[in-house]
Formats: C-alpha cells, sequence, structure tokens
C-alpha cells in the first residue's frame, strides 16, 4: 500500500498539490490526468518520494518515506520504481555501467555473474542485442533508450512502478510488450501509477483514475464510471483525453 496523506506542493511557483490525501491499493493501476503536464509530472513524481513535498507525507506500508529514519532506507526506496519519460541515464556511463549502477547499490552483496544474468534477461525480455551494452545513453537511439529506462526499474523487481509517458518513442511491437507486463505485474499485485497522454490503454486499463485540477482530486474511478459524472470539470479533462 501506498498513501499520500496531506499533500501541499509547490514547483516552480506552480500549485502541484493542496492538502491531498489518496491511498493506492496492491494489485491495481492507476492513471493520473489533469490539463496541465507539468504538475501532474511533479504530482507523480512526489508519489515516487522524488520530489519531496512542502507539506505532508507518504507512507509505504505505514513506514513514513521522509521521516529521519526512513530517507535513506535502501530497502524502502528500491521498492519504489520510476520509469522517466526520457533521459535519466548517467551520460558518462555505459549502458551497462548505467544498468550495474542500482544493482550495486541496492545489492552490493550480490555476485556481479547474478546482475549480469538478470541484464541479459530483460535485454531478451525487450529484443535488445546484447551489443547495446558497451554504448554510451548519447550513442543508442530513443527506442533504445526508453527500454533500458524500463529494465532499469524492473531489474530492481520494485512493488509500485510509477510510469512518466510509458509509451512514447517506442514502437507498436514495444508496446505491446510493455501493455503485457504492466497487466502482469498487476496479477502479481504490484501498485502502478501511469500518466501518459496519449494512449488510451491507461483509460480502459486503470481501476481508478485521478482527475487532477488545481492541486486537488475532483473526481476518481472507473473511465466508465467517470464519463457519466455531470461535474464540468471532470467532462473537461476527460475530453482532453478522449
Amino acid at each position: 500500500m501506498l498513501r499520500a496523506e496531506k499533500i501541499n506542493h509547490l514547483f516552480d511557483d506552480l500549485l502541484i498539490a493542496d492538502n491531498l490525501s489518496f491511498t493506492f491499493e496492491s494489485g491495481k493501476i492507476y492513471g493520473v490526468v489533469g490539463l496541465r503536464e507539468i504538475q501532474i509530472i511533479s504530482l507523480i513524481k512526489v508519489f515516487a518520494a522524488i520530489e519531496k513535498p512542502n507539506e505532508g507525507e507518504i507512507y509505504l506500508h505505514d513506514c513514513n518515506i521522509f521521516s529521519q529514519e526512513n530517507s535513506e532506507n535502501l530497502n524502502i526506496r528500491r521498492k519504489l520504481g520510476y520509469v522517466f519519460a526520457s533521459g535519466g541515464l548517467l551520460s558518462n556511463l555505459t549502458i551497462k555501467e548505467n544498468l550495474l549502477l542500482p544493482l550495486d547499490f541496492f545489492f552490493p552483496k550480490m555476485g556481479l555473474e547474478e546482475k549480469i544474468e538478470k541484464i541479459y534477461y530483460w535485454l531478451s525480455f525487450f529484443n535488445l542485442d546484447d551489443s547495446i551494452l558497451d554504448s554510451r545513453p548519447a550513442r543508442i537511439s530513443m527506442r533504445s533508450a526508453k527500454l533500458i529506462l524500463f529494465i532499469r526499474t524492473y531489474i530492481l523487481s520494485p512493488e509500485i512502478i510509477i510510469y512518466e509517458e510509458p509509451f512514447a518513442n517506442l514502437n507498436f511491437q514495444d508496446r505491446e510488450i510493455i501493455k503485457s507486463k504492466i497487466l502482469d505485474l498487476k496479477k502479481e499485485g504490484l501498485i502502478q501509477i501511469l500518466k501518459s497522454n496519449s494512449n488510451n490503454f491507461i483509460l480502459l486499463n486503470s481501476d481508478s483514475i485521478l482527475l487532477i485540477e488545481e492541486g486537488k482530486i475532483i473526481e476518481s474511478g472507473l473511465w466508465e464510471e467517470l464519463k457519466k459524472s455531470d461535474n464540468i470539470k471532470t467532462q473537461k479533462i476527460l475530453d482532453y483525453y478522449s
């Protein structure tokens, strides 16, 4: 379970969250949508504990992530995965080094052979040639870089995954692989939170869609339920995504 409690947050003078509270339950997919992309991205980064809110707390299994005793707890941090829309790879490292870095950090006792085995498994899963491992991020395609971001997250076996534009820069086959994986992870009990402007997969497969306006959740629920809402703000957001 992931819980946001009384979150207040500003980012570059933009209101991101206004006394916002919500509980994300295991084994469910959540879509987060709104009219201002930068606000939604900042909000999901707060959920992922990448950005610290000005006020309020994020709890993972009743552990306050931002408390002094838990802020550097690697076991807690490893459980939260975030797939960036783009970027996020260290340009001065090879792809292999980029993928080994989180494994070295979170699993210092794991042997190198096992780490390499994990990396090769995910390369095969996404149909990437292992020759990519010797390249720097600037030398690979946007598609390959995006898939490496997925691998870097999945390789840590998190309990919660937050996706920022998961289908951007991918071809049809890649998108179908990601969709299938998201649904499989749901069956495994993971919490998955998705932000996307361009794919109705999120709208149709989310167990709950959070509609964000002026830092508040104005409504949440299934897509089919929300379409019946008489809330003018809800319909404005839905029209934007339809």
